[in-house]
């Protein structure tokens, strides 16, 4: 499903930091470049390297911004297409499709989005031979409190701006 998406709107928009091989063979040349579904696939997957995990979550981080730039200047219609085509077909998550056509329909409208991300500090320990990531109960409840206070800030924009609509 991920794949389809990129493909329906075109592919991604990345900057690769380096080629990205699949044994012998390049798949992805270093520098800017559009990727099909596929590719965009490996590419968000990939972790043979030295920045593993890291890389691998950073990788995921690009694909997603390029994919939300693009559907910045796209209809609402198009991207309610999109929710509808993809909604419990190959995409499944605890988010109601109402809630998920609200936040669409609040940001439809909205040229200044902010990506914000924020790291969990983790520290890495071997138990039972097992290498586990760890970290501080603290630290998570933080970053939670964080998401908390921007979802009560969106919800109060959207009833702010359905009661504009209502008025």
């Amino acid at each position: 499903t991920f794949s389809k998406i990129i493909d329906s709107v075109g592919g991604v928009t990345i900057n690769a930091k380096k080629d990205f091989y699949y044994g012998d063979k390049l798949v992805i040349k270093e520098g800017n470049q559009v990727l099909n579904g596929r590719k965009a696939l490996y590419y968000v997957r990939f972790r043979s390297d030295s920045d593993v995990d890291y890389g691998r979550i950073g990788r995921q981080q690009e694909v997603v911004i390029s994919l939300m730039e693009y559907l910045k200047s796209t209809s609402l219609k198009e991207k309610l297409k999109l929710v509808g085509t993809y909604y419990n077909n190959g995409i499944t998550t605890d988010a109601k499709v109402a809630k998920i056509t609200d936040y669409i329909k609040m940001s439809n409208e909205d040229e200044n989005i902010i990506y914000e991300n924020y790291r969990l500090q983790t520290y890495s320990e071997v138990i039972d031979g097992l290498w586990y990531e760890l970290y501080n109960q603290e630290d998570l409840d933080m970053i939670k409190s964080l998401f908390i206070n921007k979802e009560e800030m969106n919800l109060e924009k959207l009833e702010n701006k359905n009661l504009e609509i209502d008025t």
